[in-house]
């Protein structure tokens, strides 16, 4: 069977909408000539230099969030946006034998097994995150990371946005709380972060001790049903952002290449 090349991820990602040009991503991480697609893995070009963004992954054997290893980094994409890009697409070229897969859980609170106050609890919170401050993270346990640069800062100053939220495709509850650009989470009447708590987080990468509070109270709940898709060639998944959480999985980076 023809397998889709980026022209027809781009075709077919306009069936849901209109598509992004990936901002902020360096032009090395984007296909060549078709800037909607965006390369995620370990390959490289012939001078040796990466032609795919690469973000580290712990070993586990389970995909059930651990607290204890703050991994594996369960996220929604681009939730420092506003608005947030309603889905993703992804597209397997190659893959290893052995891990590298994709896992995901389902968001919806009608859906979840968290308690009914552990709910109520989280109704007046709000997240503070950004851009810059998601890279600074991933650049703390991946160094070939990214930084914004200070164009970039100014063109994508932090955001905040309630922790629960109603999904736009059927109207349930949400939690739309999850990706490494979230900083603090606050109690909706808390006074803001001051320039100078916003600015270390931003550079540093370093979060509020609500992030970890948050992540280790619900997401071994929510991420206790999961489903893993182990990637071959030619895959393609298209997922809604508000409605699922993602995790990539380890595999072994030196032995294998992954795009």
């Amino acid at each position: 069977a023809k397998r889709a090349t980026p022209n027809d991820l781009v075709s077919l990602s306009k069936e849901f909408g209109e598509v992004e040009m990936n901002p902020g991503v360096k032009k090395q991480f984007l296909w060549p000539g078709i800037p909607q697609v965006q390369v995620l893995g370990n390959v490289r070009r012939e001078d040796g230099e990466p032609r795919a963004l690469f973000q580290s992954c712990q070993r586990l054997d389970h995909v059930k969030y651990d607290p204890i290893k703050r991994a594996p980094v369960w996220h929604t994409d681009q939730l420092f946006r506003n608005p947030q890009p309603r889905g993703s697409l992804l597209m397997c070229i190659a893959g290893p034998p052995v891990g590298g897969g994709t896992a995901f859980a389902s968001t919806e609170l009608s859906e979840s097994n968290l308690p009914p106050e552990l709910i109520d609890s989280l109704r007046d919170k709000v997240l503070v995150m950004s851009y810059a401050h998601h890279n600074a993270a991933c650049k703390r346990s991946t160094p070939s990371y990214p930084l914004l640069t200070a164009e970039q800062r100014a063109k994508y100053p932090p955001i905040t946005r309630p922790l629960i939220t109603r999904a736009q495709a059927n109207g349930e509850e949400v939690l739309n709380c999850f990706n490494s650009s979230v900083m603090a989470v606050l109690p909706s009447t808390a006074p803001p972060l001051q320039p100078d708590e916003m600015e270390h987080y931003e550079t540093t990468g370093e979060k509020h001790d609500s992030v970890e509070e948050l992540c280790s109270t619900v997401l071994p709940l929510l991420t206790a049903q999961s489903y893993v898709h182990q990637w071959e060639p030619g895959d393609v998944v298209i997922w809604d952002n508000e409605r699922c959480v993602h995790a990539a999985t380890w595999y072994d980076s030196e032995k294998y290449a992954r795009e």
